[in-house]
């Protein structure tokens, strides 16, 4: 019943989600997320649940501050540098402090490049085990990084 009500497949989900640990070691591994202030408790579960679900998701909770300056981590296939990704999360629908919130517009401009979803857009994410919406920016990334790397291969021979 779930199934219908959300409109996912837990068989897919399962599979996906398999999929996505082993390759990527989770549906936000490499994301940094960013709750707008109410999100937790308003329509979503308090902040303590939602920082175990983001990281059982693979993705890191930040809450600005000093947090804004741990922007790069250490990729172990690539042993370089790599800014993560931000996803700044608001209620749905947002509210308006939520869209003037001083640290989302931060994360969403300069370096960060964030994008803001609202919080039905996460549960569906982790429903289905897919980033809609930013997936396909992924994907490109991916074939790129793959493409280097076999120039690097073919170098090296």
């Amino acid at each position: 019943q779930a199934e219908r009500i959300y409109k996912f497949n837990m068989a897919d989900t399962l599979r996906r989600g398999n999929r996505v640990r082993e390759t990527r070691g989770g549906l936000l591994c490499g994301y940094r997320i960013y709750f707008c202030k109410d999100v937790a408790g308003n329509k979503a579960p308090p902040m303590h649940e939602l920082v175990l679900m983001m990281d059982a998701a693979g993705g890191e909770v930040v809450n600005g501050g000093g947090d804004l300056n741990k922007d790069k981590h250490r990729d172990n296939n690539k042993k370089k540098k790599k800014k993560k990704k931000v996803i700044v999360i608001t209620s749905d629908p947002p509210t308006k402090h939520q869209l003037m919130d001083g640290v989302a517009k931060k994360l969403m401009g300069g370096c960060c490049k964030g994008k803001r979803f609202t919080t039905s857009w996460l549960f569906q994410c982790l429903l289905t085990q897919e980033l809609t919406g930013i997936e396909e920016e992924e994907e490109e990334a991916n074939e790129d990084e793959l493409l280097d790397g076999g120039v690097e291969l073919l170098k090296e021979k």
